[in-house]
């Protein structure tokens, strides 16, 4: 399990973000979060609001994957978001990130893009990882460069950001 520190910061101002492992019983927070609107808007691959026996099919399967992780941002005990890494066909790792309205401002998208970072490299050492954002998307876009991506490509609809294994 990662823990990052908001780098800049005093250790005693800032706790310290962690990732725990996701399970079956988080399927209820992460639905919710996925069907807010500001995530909807976000997302390439969905454009409206997920059913409910649609995302539990596919938060199990993920969850069995061994080409899939998805762990729980905890920031003083509280989940504050979610990041999904998962090994696509093409050999990196796809990243998907959410970050609860009120964490977001605070810098907490580069400390857990910074933990799963950490997760990723153990469990697939060697191996890129790659972001898609759409390109309204800018709070994502500025997130994924602080964090060390570097755009390797952009279309009319989105961007892809690839982070160093």
């Amino acid at each position: 399990m990662g823990t990052v520190r908001v780098k800049g910061l005093a250790s005693a101002a800032v706790p310290a973000v962690h990732l725990r492992p996701a399970t079956v019983d988080d399927a209820r927070l992460l639905f919710d979060w996925v069907n807010q609107p500001d995530c909807i808007g976000a997302k390439i691959e969905t454009s409206g609001p997920i059913e409910w026996a649609e995302h539990l099919a596919w938060f199990e399967s993920r969850l069995s994957s061994n080409a899939c992780g998805i762990w729980i941002a905890i920031l003083a005990d509280a989940p504050i978001g979610q990041v999904r890494a998962e090994l696509g066909g093409d050999g990196q790792i796809h990243v998907d990130i959410y970050v609860a309205t009120p964490a977001r401002e605070a810098g907490h998208g580069a400390a857990i893009l910074a933990a799963l970072a950490n997760e990723s490299s153990v469990r697939w050492p060697g191996v890129s990882r790659v972001a898609r954002v759409r390109n309204g998307n800018a709070s994502s876009r500025k997130l994924f460069e602080k964090a060390g991506y570097r755009l390797t490509t952009a279309n009319d609809d989105f961007r892809t950001y690839v982070g160093a294994p």
